[in-house]
């Protein structure tokens, strides 16, 4: 079975993506050797990135987003998330956000789960000095939450489902952020993945 990394990235008027995501790569062959395939709207990349497959599709933009490390707001090119099932050119894929930091082999295990579909269902501070529970739920009836930050998933049913449904739920997300008490209208994968795995 054939496997990789998918990373999306899209770049905006503050935060250079791809540059993100070229970083990304070169950590991915180091730790986890595997092949990375960028989804981006960029024509051209530069030839020091290493990325071993470029897929170049238009972004999508819905909400401003606030960067704090630079003060201001831009456009989140968010939306694409759940068209790596049919994109992505491997059976067995691990779909990460470009700014995750690979520093090790560990994510190399969940090629092992006997599962079609995994996500991270719990974030904590690995400081200790914040609890995240907050983070943990979603809305008032305290979803448990799904990250979309690390995904992996192989070609099946299940797989196909996810997204199918996560797709389904962007389309009416006026209706699901409604439906789920959500006070923040940004459309977030996190959020359509929780409420697909719900």
């Amino acid at each position: 079975m054939t496997a990789g990394v998918v990373i999306f990235a899209y770049d905006n008027d503050l935060v250079d993506y791809v540059a993100m995501a070229a970083w990304s790569a070169s950590n991915i062959h180091r730790h986890l050797n595997l092949p990375v395939c960028v989804i981006t709207d960029l024509e051209t990349i530069p030839d020091h990135y290493e990325f071993d497959q470029v897929i170049v599709r238009p972004k999508r933009g819905q909400d401003l987003r606030y960067y704090s490390d630079f003060n201001g707001s831009a456009t989140w090119y968010n939306l694409d998330r759940m068209s790596v099932y049919a994109l992505s050119p491997w059976e067995h894929t691990l779909v990460l956000d470009a700014d995750y930091v690979v520093a090790s082999d560990k994510l190399l295990h969940l090629f092992e789960v006997k599962q079609d579909f995994l996500a991270h269902d719990h974030a904590h501070d690995v400081t200790g000095l914040e609890k995240f529970n907050q983070n943990n739920f979603m809305g008032p009836a305290c979803l448990p939450m799904s990250w979309a930050t690390v995904m992996l998933y192989r070609r099946s049913r299940i797989a196909e489902l996810t997204f199918d449904a996560m797709a389904m739920i962007q389309r009416n997300w006026t209706h699901y952020i409604m439906l789920h008490g959500i006070n923040d209208t940004t459309y977030r994968n996190d959020y359509a993945l929780t409420i697909a795995q719900s």
